[in-house]
């Protein structure tokens, strides 16, 4: 479930605090911390729409109003107007507010507190950020990630959990599953997940949690543009790899196998984003290529969700078991599968003539008894097979 500043309070950081007014405001949602230093300040230049995350807590030590504890009240007020859910002040410089301030949080169920000077703002800002991420990790663990891709979830639950991980989603959402194969990166998952909590630049527009040897991400943006999501994605193949080549393009990045899901509105169909992303990973494993995006695999979003029944199982030994016994055959069908059906390219791979890919092909079909196929039709069942070998091969 969210978080909640009720929850919040029982982290040893926060013992300390002590309610001072907005006593009924105890049951907002809490998924970040922030700090106020000077942005409510009228002389200064700052984009105060977009100074404080929603559904944050933010901490003060009230600096900006030392001497001038008029300006505590409408920063209080532009903090309940950008939908901070609560606001802490350190007793450095005031130990008690204005009772303007303290009659307007109660009016208005906005939680503020105080704490003592031995609190730290970097043990509060760590500790609630590392209690959001393991409540991500409790909702979106590997095996609710499973059923999502399996499609084992229904509308009800994949609403439910859209509704409770700590990414506030926008408009329109977008699923990544991003591996690397270096020893480094899958010793740094943790690492990563840690850090990014931290991040104030992405957890306001991405989710990430670990899934296999990978990562899954969830983007949001309000707009359901490929360049909106491409900027977000760029950004955190940057974070996951600060030292390495991220020019940005819509894909994968050097270093890294990016697979990327269509854009969906979150709420309803969170689970497509995890399963396109993850389909679109299992698509270019199986042809050692990059798809990049689930538009781009074609067969392979339905092959793929049927790879284990028994009705595919018998369709792979009958096409591709009769193969395995010729490997000129299956090499042959292999690369013809890899180069999309074209005998020239297939034959330019071997160092042959396309009469000598297109004897071969004789050969095959009469192996498969499927001489009265259209040489069309004959392709088709070639590529279905070999995708679907490739597929279980792969995993």
């Amino acid at each position: 479930m969210a978080l909640t500043i009720k929850d919040i309070l029982q982290l040893q950081s926060l013992r300390g605090f002590r309610l001072v007014s907005g006593h009924k405001g105890l049951s907002r949602y809490v998924t970040s911390v922030g700090i106020l230093d000077y942005e409510v300040c009228p002389d200064i230049d700052y984009p105060r729409d977009t100074a404080f995350e929603k559904d944050s807590v933010v901490l003060s030590s009230l600096l900006f109003a030392k001497d001038n504890p008029e300006l505590i009240l409408p920063a209080v007020e532009q903090l309940y107007a950008s939908g901070v859910s609560g606001f802490a002040y350190k007793t450095v410089i005031y130990s008690n507010l204005p009772e303007e301030v303290n009659d307007f949080s109660e009016e208005h169920n906005f939680p503020i507190f105080c704490f003592g000077k031995d609190t730290y703002f970097e043990n509060i800002i760590f500790e609630v950020m590392n209690a959001v991420q393991s409540d991500d990790t409790n909702l979106l663990t590997e095996s609710t990630i499973k059923k999502m891709i399996e499609n084992d979830l229904s509308k009800s639950q994949v609403y439910f959990l859209s509704k409770n991980v700590s990414l506030k989603f926008k408009e329109y959402a977008m699923g990544v599953y991003i591996k690397d194969s270096s020893d480094d990166f899958c010793a740094d998952i943790d690492r990563h997940l840690k850090n990014f909590y931290l991040n104030r630049n992405l957890n306001d527009k991405a989710l990430i949690c670990k899934y296999e040897d990978g990562i899954f991400a969830v983007l949001t943006a309000r707009q359901p543009k490929h360049d909106s999501f491409s900027l977000i994605l760029d950004d955190l193949l940057t974070f996951l790899n600060p030292s390495g080549n991220t020019e940005a393009t819509y894909g994968s990045k050097p270093g890294f196998k990016v697979s990327c899901s269509n854009i969906h509105m979150p709420h309803e169909n969170l689970d497509l984003c995890f399963r396109e992303s993850y389909f679109t990973y299992l698509a270019s494993s199986a042809e050692s290529r990059d798809f990049h995006c689930y538009s781009s695999i074609g067969t392979y979003q339905f092959l793929i969700p049927q790879r284990d029944t028994d009705v595919m199982q018998a369709y792979i030994e009958n096409n591709i078991g009769p193969l395995k016994e010729r490997p000129d055959y299956f090499e042959t069908v292999h690369r013809l599968v890899l180069c999309g059906g074209d005998t020239s390219l297939t034959a330019d791979f071997f160092g042959c003539h396309q009469n000598t890919i297109r004897y071969r092909l004789g050969k095959i079909k009469a192996l498969l008894h499927l001489e009265s196929e259209t040489e069309q039709d004959f392709y088709a069942v070639l590529a279905a097979a070999m995708r679907l070998y490739l597929i279980k091969e792969s995993e």
